[in-house]
């Protein structure tokens, strides 16, 4: 769940409408969580996951693996149930953004202009395979 600066605060106690709109926004989002903590993605929900990770990320996971990550981050979980699937943007950004943080430790760069995409990926195939994972194709490293 996205969390802003502290200094938000301070903007909505001085009446920041658009700060008072970010307050409003997490409470939606938070009671959506609270409501929704048990939600687990159907099997097919899971396997359209894999398909995405497979495409976008040229990285091949089980089903078992793939819930163990989602286990490590609740709100994909939770969205990939609710919204039943990636026909959502949002929860396909959310499944690659948790792969890619699961293997490097780091934020996907897919929304990063600053950041060089192949060479991000160089290094997230090579933390999946040191961690066992196959790759779609052969990527020489």
């Amino acid at each position: 769940m996205f969390t802003a600066p502290a200094s938000t605060i301070i903007s909505i106690l001085e009446g920041d409408e658009l700060a008072s709109s970010y307050a409003d926004n997490h409470r939606h989002a938070r009671d959506f969580y609270i409501k929704n903590r048990s939600a687990i993605p159907k099997h097919q929900h899971i396997l359209e996951a894999l398909e995405v990770i497979s495409e976008k990320m040229e990285i091949i996971l089980t089903v078992e693996q793939l819930e163990t990550i989602l286990s490590l981050f609740p709100e994909t979980r939770i969205k990939l149930a609710v919204y039943e699937g990636c026909s959502d943007t949002e929860v396909e950004d959310l499944v690659v953004d948790s792969v890619y943080r699961f293997i490097t430790g780091c934020e996907s760069p897919i929304h990063n202009d600053n950041t060089d995409i192949n060479r991000s990926f160089e290094y997230l195939h090579s933390q999946a395979k040191e961690m066992g994972y196959s790759l779609t194709r052969q990527v020489k490293l």
